[in-house]
């Protein structure tokens, strides 16, 4: 689908901050001290959340040498038929360990759900839009983790 493909391309752009068409795990890494400023985060949410970061990058084959921007699309795809797979041998996916690491920093009041006013830490501009996305207008108008898993899905993969 047209409008997948140029999604996906538009997430490689944003990390790609020097625009050379080839992602490193250091620019994807630079990224953490803007969501720890952001998220309020303490220091080991934000060790949970850079190996996740870091796990999430490396299954879609970004490391120390990078991934070439024409490769990006297809990594994509091969990352997603191995979270299937992972999904369909009831084995914990590398999204859903992304999510979680985001919902336990956005959880900030330890309710097992996330508020608007938590979402918005996260979310920033487009809170309203991505939160009722993320909510399917359900649980009262809270994002549970599965729920945000399930949108950190839907946002990176095909």
């Amino acid at each position: 689908n047209a409008r997948q493909l140029e999604r996906m391309e538009r997430r490689f752009a944003v990390f790609d901050k020097d625009g050379d068409d080839h992602l490193t795990i250091e620019e994807v890494e630079s990224l953490k001290s803007l969501v720890r400023k952001e998220l309020h985060a303490t220091p080991e949410q934000m060790k949970t959340l850079k190996t996740a970061i870091r796990t999430f990058f490396e299954e879609i084959g970004v490391d120390e040498k990078g991934l070439n921007g024409n490769d990006w699309i297809e990594a994509l795809m091969a990352f997603n038929a191995a979270e299937e797979e992972r999904a369909n041998q009831n084995e914990k996916t590398v999204a859903s360990i992304l999510g979680d690491a985001y919902f336990d920093i956005l959880d900030t009041n330890k309710d097992n759900d996330i508020s608007r006013e938590e979402m918005k830490k996260m979310m920033m501009p487009n809170t309203n839009s991505l939160f009722t996305c993320a909510t399917n207008g359900e649980n009262g108008g809270k994002v549970t983790r599965k729920e945000l898993t399930a949108y950190v899905k839907q946002m990176w993969l095909m």
